[in-house]
């Protein structure tokens, strides 16, 4: 159910900061004009979710195809675009590194990649700071 409920849950998502897992294998790169991460990777390669929450959206949005919000309580959220198939639904309870969708290039995706986002009480956060990205990238 990721931090809704829990005492002193803000404090332990700052404390993922730098630790979350990647959302999927892939090149990853920030993007111009975009404020989340492109993860290049093979088309229908596992999409996972970086922590515990409850599904918010899971349906197309226009430039973004196939789009899931992940709400974990709190004001935080994560949102994984472009995938080829959503594999959890609206309302389902997930758990961090369970495969929710697979990489596609719906959308504006031109090839296949999963765009990804952080955002705190709607505003998008660096997912670089967040990530425990490879060093160099």
């Amino acid at each position: 159910e990721g931090l809704r409920g829990r005492p002193g849950a803000r404090k332990e998502m700052a404390r993922l900061q730098g630790r979350l897992p990647l959302p999927v294998k892939g090149k990853a790169l920030k993007l111009p004009r975009r404020k989340g991460i492109a993860f290049f990777a093979r088309r229908d390669a596992e999409v996972r979710a970086v922590y515990d929450g409850r599904v918010a959206f899971a349906s197309w949005f226009d430039g973004y195809g196939n789009l899931m919000i992940i709400d974990h309580g709190h004001g935080f959220h994560t949102i994984y675009a472009h995938a080829s198939r959503l594999l959890k639904g609206v309302g389902e309870e997930v758990k961090a590194g369970e495969v929710i969708a697979l990489v596609g290039d719906t959308g504006s995706a031109d090839r296949p990649m999963l765009y990804f986002e952080i955002r705190y009480r709607g505003r998008c956060q660096d997912p670089s700071k967040w990530l425990a990205l490879p060093k160099g990238r």
